[in-house]
């Protein structure tokens, strides 16, 4: 297996750019469910 390597945090910063409530990262339509989509 290979190690993980740790995201950039300017990724992390432009992925999180536009959060304003915690819908926008868990919601139906949040940025985990896009990350996460098979």
């Amino acid at each position: 297996m290979t190690a993980r390597k740790p995201l950039p945090v300017d990724l992390i910063d432009a992925l999180l750019a536009d959060y304003k409530k915690p819908e926008d990262l868990i919601g139906e339509e949040g940025l985990l469910k896009q990350l996460t989509k098979a």
